[in-house]
């Protein structure tokens, strides 16, 4: 719980969802990588709820992949977060390249 709402005058719990980069394997054999949104009740509530990434081959998911996916998926929630891009997103890729 995060946060509390008054409604009518009654202070109330509210919950938080956690958002997720998963992986997941495909009837096909590719690996579909997918963001499931964060989401706080009442508060933060994303249009799309499940991003998907990209489906790939297993044999190309190697380090910088994972790392450009997990850049995408702190990318994201901070934007739903923030509705903006954040600093710290923005030197995270700088330092990256």
């Amino acid at each position: 719980m995060v946060s509390s709402s008054k409604r009518g005058g009654e202070a109330r719990a509210l919950t938080r969802y956690n958002g997720v980069l998963a992986y997941g394997i495909l009837a096909n054999g590719k690996v579909a990588v997918w963001i499931e949104a964060p989401r706080v009740e009442e508060i933060l509530e994303p249009h799309e709820r499940q991003i998907s990434l990209v489906q790939m081959e297993p044999s190309d998911i190697d380090e910088e992949a994972v790392l450009d996916h997990a850049e995408e998926f702190f990318v994201r929630i901070n934007k739903a977060a923030t509705g903006s891009y954040p600093q710290a997103a923005h030197r995270y890729c700088d330092a990256r390249r």
